[in-house]
């Protein structure tokens, strides 16, 4: 096998786990709807609109690399948004309930304005707050 079909394999297979995850739509120049979540504090860097529940984060394509390793010396690297957001934006009148863990599990914190650094927020995680440590998000609709 020559060294592009190679490369071409290794690619075909990356572009195949990369479409077993879903992208979220990027953040709207005026939010009037759902959130935004941002990768880091103070709103910045890559930033996501939610418009509707997320019961797991980790099935939508984001900025921060997983590996998983399967035991025979292989591994997966993925990009997602699980536990990788550290600030959030909220449209007028809506609320969001954040979670530690998937399905909506684990410590929670609703709120009804903009958060700009989850350090600062009351939670246990070992980031600080709940900094880089919410698994599921619920909307509530005006």
């Amino acid at each position: 096998m020559s060294t592009v079909s190679r490369i071409t394999g290794v690619v075909s297979f990356v572009a195949l786990l990369l479409g077993c995850q879903h992208g979220l739509p990027s953040a709207p120049s005026e939010l009037t709807t759902g959130i935004v979540i941002y990768r880091h504090a103070n709103y910045l860097g890559e930033s996501a609109h939610v418009t509707s529940d997320v019961k797991d984060l980790e099935d939508f394509v984001g900025p921060c690399e997983r590996t998983s390793y399967d035991g025979n010396g292989g591994s997966t690297t993925t990009r997602e948004w699980n536990d990788c957001i550290s600030s959030l934006r909220v449209a007028p009148g809506w609320r969001a309930t954040v979670y530690e863990h998937d399905d909506f599990r684990g410590e929670s914190l609703e709120m009804s304005s903009d958060v700009a650094n989850f350090q600062l927020v009351k939670g246990s995680c070992d980031h600080g707050g709940l900094n880089d440590c919410i698994s599921s998000i619920r909307l509530h609709r005006p």
